[in-house]
């Protein structure tokens, strides 16, 4: 048998083959190697980074918690008013050690003294458009306070300006078109530091308690020695001593016959059905209540009030005596309210008339004139047309300052003043429509509207806080910074403006 032989030189071919494939195999192990490694470094890099990120996201979660709970406490006192404007705190998570930090950058949060959050200078009630109302002329109406209209009012329906030196401008979110329909309104202004905006709060919430006393069932009629519902009462001497018509507190369910001079004890009166009470006589001087109220302020001089008449001098002619246990419930220490119910409005077509501050009730704010728009206490709702116009008239030589607020929330009122024409309502007006009517020049005050004296602002409907967070761990310089908007009538409403993160 012949034995092949293998060619000479083929065993180191192979050895290079094996060589060559073992380095191969060996490089790409090595690079397979390296990028797993940095595979997973990232991926640890990543998972870090976003355990970080999540942190610092709670962290900003954290601080806006604490916020929303702070406003269920009678005074926040988190990041919650200009006189503490920060707040911190800290927080453990995935690893990472966070601080949120809180600025107030507008606004405030509702606090107790807040609680009925009704201090406007005026609410209109109505939801239809354009139920506010001025007339035309070059001087700005000025409003001291803020002012909430249920409803959309345009450029169109004022013809003057209304400029808000004190306060918000705002209307409520839940009507459709509310930001739209603020940014177009021009006619408007507010000074620096105030808001123009929606709000959470209601129509119904925007509108201040009333408490009265239960309607007064007697009558302030013949009873005894008086022969009507009024006694006459001198004051003065020689050429100054003038007659006061004297009212006591009581049921009206007719017009009271007005004199030249007129005084309203203090009290509570009730005109039920009284139809148009018509003030028609340039001459015309009415005071209602002892006034006691340092800054309420009176339509003219020459009244009542300024010939020393008070309750004391009226309550102690001999013809009341009759019936002062019967007016009892109705008295005051200083001031008057006066209550429409049925068909009854005030035309103040001539003459002067000034109603000083009441007492406020167990929680309600001091009240000049009150038109229930349904039943309550005995008291009859306001009738008439729908809505009932229950106050107008003011042509020239008319002079009303109510000292306290009006609250008619489901009638309309019309306001005007002129040369010789004042109309003042110092605590505000509530109203279904407002008609506010301004000719260029006003004598005195002309037409004047503030929020209560010493409280003109409601709480603004919201503050705008800014909330930082950072990583304190010491390892990266990581933050993030929010800017939100907190409701002061939606506990839980905190709305995002913006959320930024940097390294």
């Amino acid at each position: 048998m012949t034995r092949l032989r293998r060619p000479q030189g083929d065993e180191g071919v192979s050895l290079v083959l094996a060589l060559v494939f073992i380095v191969l195999v060996g490089l790409f192990a090595t690079v397979a190697l390296a990028k797993s490694q940095n595979t997973l470094s990232s991926g640890l890099q990543l998972r870090e980074r976003g355990q970080l990120q999540y942190a610092l996201d709670g962290a900003i979660d954290r601080g806006l918690q604490v916020l929303r709970s702070d406003m269920e406490d009678v005074d926040p006192d988190q990041c919650a008013q200009p006189a503490a404007p920060t707040a911190s705190g800290t927080l453990a998570l995935n690893g990472s050690t966070t601080t949120w930090t809180c600025t107030l950058l507008a606004g405030r949060a509702k606090n107790s003294s807040d609680s009925s959050a009704t201090d406007y200078a005026i609410v209109v009630t109505s939801p239809n458009a354009n139920a506010l109302e001025t007339q035309s002329g070059s001087d700005d109406l000025i409003v001291e306070g803020s002012l909430y209209v249920n409803g959309k009012v345009g450029n169109s329906s004022l013809n003057k300006v209304v400029s808000l030196t004190e306060g918000d401008y705002v209307s409520p979110a839940s009507r459709s078109g509310c930001d739209a329909d603020l940014a177009a309104l021009t006619k408007v202004t507010i000074a620096a530091g105030y808001l123009k905006t929606c709000t959470d709060q209601t129509v119904q919430d925007a509108q201040p308690v009333v408490d009265l006393p239960p309607a007064p069932t007697a009558p302030s009629v013949s009873i005894g020695e008086l022969s009507s519902a009024w006694a006459e009462v001198k004051t003065g001497s020689g050429k100054n001593q003038k007659t006061c018509r004297v009212f006591y507190p009581g049921l009206y369910t007719s017009p009271p016959e007005l004199s030249t001079y007129n005084y309203f004890v203090s009290g509570l009166y009730y005109f039920n059905g009284i139809g148009t009470w018509d003030f028609d006589d340039s001459a015309l001087r009415l005071t209602g209540g002892q006034r006691s109220v340092a800054d309420d302020t009176p339509a003219l001089t020459g009244d009542c009030s300024d010939m020393a008449m008070n309750d004391v001098t009226a309550m102690g002619q001999p013809q009341i005596a009759a019936i002062r246990a019967v007016i009892a419930g109705s008295t005051f220490t200083h001031g008057v309210t006066w209550v429409l119910g049925g068909g009854s409005s005030l035309d103040l077509n001539k003459g002067t008339v000034s109603l000083f501050t009441p007492p406020a009730g167990a929680s309600s704010q001091p009240l000049s004139l009150v038109a229930f728009p349904s039943a309550v206490d005995g008291y009859t709702a306001i009738g008439g047309a729908s809505p009932p116009l229950v106050v107008h008239g003011f042509s020239n030589n008319t002079n009303a300052h109510f000292n306290a607020k009006i609250f008619a929330p489901s009638a309309r009122l019309e306001l005007f003043s002129t040369n010789d024409t004042e109309a003042v309502a110092r605590s505000g007006v509530v109203a279904y429509e407002l008609k506010l009517q301004a000719s260029n020049g006003g004598s005195g005050n002309g037409l004047a509207i503030s929020g209560p004296p010493g409280k003109k602002n409601p709480p603004p409907p919201f503050r705008t806080v800014k909330i930082v967070a950072t990583d304190t761990s010491g390892a990266t310089s990581a933050t993030n910074t929010t800017v939100a908007t907190i409701s002061n009538f939606n506990l839980y409403a905190v709305k995002v403006k913006s959320w930024r993160t940097a390294d």
